[in-house]
């Protein structure tokens, strides 16, 4: 079905898509002038704070803000587990992980990629695909309201606290899926959609999106805030979390 039936169809269906690769945002972008070369030079980014931004691509892009993500949602659970121990510790670190979700994924990642850039291609797609949009935006509408409600119990006493591990729950549950569908389904069908030269250029505009909301410390500085609210919580230390050795198997043996 996205095959193009002859050369004028397939000129006609790529200047549909860089409308909707590019208008939707505004961005004046010249797809022959926004290659790989006009990247800044290496020399701007060899501080190690910095992430080195030249040598990756769009998707690359969205796996590394989805990490970012999903360290949040380990971080909310592992809180919420500690509600009942060290209560003080955890609900801090569930404040600044949430807004920590707010200000990198729902106010970056979601509006001003997701919602701006891909969604609107995808649901011009055919089949099963085309379906996603509409869901995944309401989810994104229901996670920030979720997010406010989070931030409201971390602001309350006590007794507000309680609700917490509930709410977590749903929020956590709802972006495994989430992202698991964006990342198996949803992205690649949108990638599917860009020549070579469309993909350079939307990987140069995630840069300058991401610069234009962030300055110089997009990535990185969510890496580092999302790297302090676990120390804060003890899960800093990887080798913690490898599973047990399974149990040896005692069940009676068929005579």
């Amino acid at each position: 079905g996205l095959l193009p039936e002859d050369d004028r169809q397939d000129d006609k269906r790529q200047q549909t898509r860089r409308s909707l690769l590019f208008a939707s945002t505004g961005a004046a972008l010249l797809l022959g002038g926004c290659t790989k070369a006009t990247k800044k030079p290496a020399a701007a980014e060899s501080s190690t704070d910095d992430f080195d931004y030249q040598s990756i691509t769009a998707t690359e892009y969205l796996t590394y803000e989805h990490g970012i993500l999903r360290r949040i949602l380990l971080a909310y659970q592992t809180a919420a587990g500690h509600l009942q121990t060290d209560a003080s510790v955890a609900v801090a670190a569930i404040a600044k992980a949430a807004s920590l979700f707010r200000n990198f994924c729902e106010d970056y990642h979601e509006r001003q990629v997701e919602e701006s850039l891909l969604l609107p291609v995808v649901r011009k797609l055919e089949g099963e695909v085309a379906k996603y949009p509409d869901i995944l935006l309401a989810q994104h509408e229901r996670g920030r309201q979720l997010t406010d409600y989070i931030l409201r119990l971390t602001a309350g006493t006590k007794s507000d606290w309680l609700k917490l591990p509930a709410t977590i729950g749903a929020t956590v549950t709802m972006f495994q899926q989430h992202t698991a569908r964006e990342d198996t389904v949803v992205f690649p069908e949108w990638k599917k959609t860009l020549s070579d030269h469309d993909f350079d250029a939307i990987s140069d505009h995630f840069e300058e999106i991401q610069e234009r909301h962030f300055g110089q410390d997009g990535y990185a500085g969510a890496l580092k805030q999302i790297v302090l609210i676990e120390a804060d919580l003890g899960m800093t230390n990887l080798a913690q979390f490898t599973a047990p050795a399974p149990s040896p198997d005692h069940s009676p043996k068929k005579s």
